[in-house]
């Protein structure tokens, strides 16, 4: 089944709008930088990214290390900021002519 195809017919049949914002799809993944682990702390040094599906670009990215950090959680701080900024960087991109 083609997803786009789908979602079209879908969003056509209910009268569903949605802008340039909300068919963005990108992916968030975690990586630890192997043999950073400090003794007595659970986590190394690590980053998280999103990456844009469809041109395969960072949108944003984040680091975190310590005893108890959570790459989920530090996923989540990082979608809500790029959230609060996503059209700043959109008209940003559009001025460097990226978009």
């Amino acid at each position: 089944m083609n997803g786009k195809v789908f979602s079209k017919l879908i969003f056509q049949h209910y009268g569903i709008e949605l802008s340039a914002r909300q068919t963005t799809w990108f992916a968030g993944d975690g990586k630890e930088l192997r043999g950073t682990i400090q003794k007595g702390h659970t986590r190394g040094e690590s980053i998280v990214q999103f990456v844009r599906h469809a041109d395969r670009s960072v949108l944003c990215e984040g680091f975190f290390t310590g005893r108890k950090e959570s790459e989920v959680k530090n996923k989540r701080a990082l979608l809500d900021n790029f959230a609060d900024n996503f059209d700043q960087c959109i008209q940003r991109l559009k001025e460097i002519n990226f978009l």
